[in-house]
């Protein structure tokens, strides 16, 4: 493709025709929105200049599918009046279904859409010592806490990386994940969902006062 030049004027309009324009030369068929939710702090500026206003102008000139991830304010983005008419174009995903349990899967069965999402994100973390993270008794649990958001699990992980580098734990894993919810969202005992259970190993603390101010209120 050849060197476009820049735009004469750098007004929003102008900044949108010109991507608009590179996505079709591209043949781009997708375009993912990370944390969309903070889209939405640019939804109360003139309409073409606004959140909605570029996802209307991407869907609407170059028939390019849109998917914004992330918190619930994420949904406002969709729920407009600049995107009532894109409703047949606009799909909403808000959750992943929950993972069935292996013995109830056939062994040629593909991977169940949240622990694709779950692996990856895994994949991502990359800190090379063991992890639990994707059996089913912590991945239910994942799901269960961030009710299959792909936003909140990325942010809950995001999170669990944090604690696990401020303690030179090594490993993301339910432990750590039980001790960031107690630590730093002050989520009790009795409320959190990665305490463990049964036969499951038991916990283990790690040394040092963990005072990092959690990101996103998870």
């Amino acid at each position: 493709m050849t060197k476009e030049p820049a735009p004469r004027t750098a007004t929003g309009p102008a900044l949108v025709n010109l991507l608009a324009k590179h996505l079709r030369g591209q043949q781009t068929h997708l375009i993912i929105f990370d944390d969309g939710h903070y889209l939405t702090h640019a939804m109360n500026r003139p309409d073409q200049n606004s959140a909605q206003g570029l996802l209307a102008s991407i869907c609407k000139t170059t028939k390019t599918e849109v998917m914004v991830v992330g918190q619930q304010l994420a949904k406002n983005l969709i729920v407009s009046d600049v995107l009532k008419d894109l409703k047949e174009q606009v799909y909403e995903v808000m959750s992943l279904p929950p993972p069935p349990r292996p013995e109830d899967c056939e062994d040629d069965a593909e991977e169940p859409p949240f622990m694709s999402f779950l692996r990856k994100l895994v994949a991502e973390l990359d800190f090379g010592g063991p992890t639990d993270l994707l059996e089913w008794r912590v991945a239910i649990r994942i799901h269960s806490y961030a009710r299959g958001r792909p936003g909140l699990v990325s942010a809950l992980l995001q999170l669990g990386a944090k604690y696990a580098v401020a303690h030179k734990a090594g490993m993301v894993d339910m432990n750590i994940l039980y001790l960031t919810l107690r630590d730093a969202m002050g989520v009790a005992h009795e409320d959190n969902v990665f305490r463990t259970t049964g036969n499951e190993p038991a916990l283990v603390e790690y040394p040092g006062v963990f005072s990092l101010e959690p990101r996103y209120n998870v």
